[in-house]
């Protein structure tokens, strides 16, 4: 459902990429949110949906630790569904894309459609997730997805490396840790009348901005810079 709603924002989108598509996802998310919110007849609005407990057939998931494998199951499915797409055509297609899309459309690729399977891959991944927490939380309002986790996304991504698939795990590990790593020590240094957010905000804005100056293409993609300039002074070495 949720790759087949993302044609809302796909035809509108087309014209745009980089960080202008990013803009147009994040402006697609302050609209969708306020629908949400308002239609409440429908969505429940702002005071939300309570969800039964998740099943798998007959198995009824009702505590942390089976969730836990449920979701981490999920997870290596995806990893590898999407490390095997990257080896077919259509990923090979959208990798092009992402790289230079004129010279992509030089090389006969139809930019407009593969950008269209892009989208719908991406949203078809991001029903999964949605999902996956819904059923988690059994409670569900447009407060669990604000501007400020979008953003937070885009940003681990940004540091984690873009286009790659170790670099998307990389940026997920900085969106869940940061807030926490923050939490441990912000009663601490800055007292509890501190809000998080703002904590939250400003150190991401300092990282993103480090990274883009000094580390421009994110963290994955510097390591394996540094590993290919060991290996060549090595061989030199010899």
């Amino acid at each position: 459902i949720s790759s087949f709603l993302s044609l809302i924002i796909i035809f509108p989108a087309l014209r745009v990429r980089g960080l202008y598509l990013a803009m147009v996802s994040v402006g697609f998310h302050l609209i969708l949110e306020q629908i949400i919110g308002g239609w409440d007849r429908f969505t429940g609005g702002y005071n939300g949906l309570s969800l039964p407990k998740a099943s798998l057939g007959n198995y009824l998931i009702s505590s942390d630790h089976a969730f836990y494998y449920v979701i981490f199951l999920s997870v290596v499915f995806l990893l590898w569904t999407a490390h095997n797409l990257m080896k077919t055509r259509v990923g090979r297609a959208i990798w092009a894309l992402g790289q230079d899309q004129v010279v992509a459309s030089v090389m006969g690729l139809n930019v407009t459609y593969y950008k269209v399977v892009a989208f719908m891959i991406c949203a078809f991944y991001c029903g999964i997730s949605g999902s996956l927490m819904a059923h988690y939380l059994r409670f569900i309002t447009p407060d669990h997805f604000t501007i400020v986790m979008a953003i937070m996304l885009l940003v681990g991504m940004i540091i984690g490396g873009w286009g790659s698939l170790t670099g998307s795990i990389a940026g997920g590990f900085f969106v869940t840790f940061l807030p926490e790593s923050i939490g441990m020590f912000k009663d601490y240094f800055l007292g509890a009348s501190t809000a998080l957010y703002d904590i939250q905000a400003t150190v991401s804005g300092i990282i993103i901005i480090l990274v883009v100056m000094f580390i421009p293409r994110g963290f994955v993609f510097w390591i394996r810079g540094l590993q290919e300039k060991w290996r060549y002074r090595h061989q030199q070495g010899r």
